[in-house]
This record gives structure tokens, C-alpha cells and sequence, in this order.
């Protein structure tokens, strides 16, 4: 696992200065992307664009500085959330959780 940062554009050809300009945000995840990807959430209105690809996986990311880290020493960090990207193919699949109507 390693961590990356996107940047949210509907724009798909940002030029590095144009990727500077924008917020950054991380996420720890398993799969093998490169700068310049375009991943699509159903839980973000904006498409994400790779623009940093990191070799270790931090946990922690100071909302203040957005300094990355693995020792938790301020009140202004918050773990880095998982960024788990599906293959096209299987994003057709639906999740649901199981409430027994015994259990209501």
C-alpha cells in the first residue's frame, strides 16, 4: 500500500502548473496508478487526477500544514483515508448490508 495525492478536476489534461494551483488530497491505496490517472467515485461529484504517487504509505495528514505522517502529534491531523479502485468490470456489482427482520 502506498499513498497518493489528487487533486479534483473535471478537466482530464492538467498541465503540472495548473495541478499546483489546485488543493491536494491524499488517500493509502493498493493499486498500481500513475500520475496523470483519472479515478471516478460515486462518492465525489469531481473526478480525482493522480498527481503524486508516494513509495510509503502514511497514516496521518496535518489539515493545517498538509504535512504526511506516521506518528500522530497534533490535534489537527486526521487519518488518511483508503482508496480502494475497482476494475471497470466489476463496479457493476451492488452492495448492500443484511438487517435480519428477526433482529428490528
Amino acid at each position: 500500500m502506498k499513498t497518493i495525492l489528487v487533486v479534483y478536476s473535471n478537466k482530464k489534461d492538467l498541465i503540472p502548473v495548473e495541478m499546483m494551483r489546485l488543493k491536494r488530497y491524499s488517500f493509502n491505496c493498493n493499486a498500481e496508478v500513475e500520475v496523470g490517472d483519472i479515478l471516478e467515485s460515486s462518492e465525489y461529484d469531481t473526478p480525482m487526477v493522480v498527481v503524486k504517487v508516494l513509495d510509503t504509505k502514511y497514516k496521518y495528514f496535518n489539515r493545517t500544514t498538509g504535512e504526511l505522517s506516521n506518528d500522530f502529534n497534533s490535534t489537527s491531523q486526521w487519518e488518511i483515508r483508503d482508496l480502494v479502485i475497482l476494475d471497470k468490470k466489476e463496479t457493476a456489482t451492488v452492495y448492500a448490508t443484511l438487517k435480519r427482520k428477526s433482529n428490528l
